[in-house]
């Protein structure tokens, strides 16, 4: 994959949330198998460890509160508002609040997200829930975005015919 930010619509107007949850809605009517995930605990952090086959699209959420992600097999482009980093395992990233990135799994990955959980929480939708923004938010968003794009693509479409 020479140029990763191409799955990211060039659609004027849009900021990198928007164009993400567009992404995001638009993968979720796509039907393909789910990534395998497993999750465990360690003293004070809950490990969420994803195998991802190469080429996989993993359009992530807000991040609520940042943490650590150790890609411990294969090679992934990470995309973010700024720009595109590629990692190679072994590797670490530290996420921020606020963050929101897609990966593109160059191979195949295996990637451990650790989260600081030192409350002993088990609910993992509870974690979860703590560390990302909801999924329904970004997708209720990006299918708002999406019928709009549609609209302004056949608008357009509509005009160039016409010459």
């Amino acid at each position: 994959m020479n140029k990763p930010l191409a799955c990211i619509p060039k659609i004027r107007g849009l900021s990198w949330d928007d164009k993400v949850a567009y992404l995001a809605y638009k993968a979720s009517i796509v039907q393909g198998p789910s990534p395998l995930v497993t999750h465990s605990f360690q003293d004070i952090w809950y490990v969420k460890t994803m195998y991802l086959p190469a080429g996989t699209r993993l359009i992530g959420r807000k991040h609520i509160d940042g943490h650590i992600l150790k890609l411990i097999q294969g090679k992934v482009v990470l995309l973010f508002e700024v720009g595109q980093k590629y990692y190679e395992a072994p590797d670490r990233i530290h996420s921020r609040p606020g963050d929101r990135m897609v990966a593109i799994a160059q191979t195949d990955i295996i990637v451990e997200a650790w989260i600081l959980n030192p409350d002993g929480e088990t609910d993992i939708d509870v974690i979860e829930a703590s560390v990302v923004e909801p999924a329904d938010e970004i997708l209720s968003r990006g299918k708002l975005i999406a019928a709009q794009v549609d609209n302004q693509l056949y608008a357009e479409s509509i005009l160039l015919s016409k010459d």
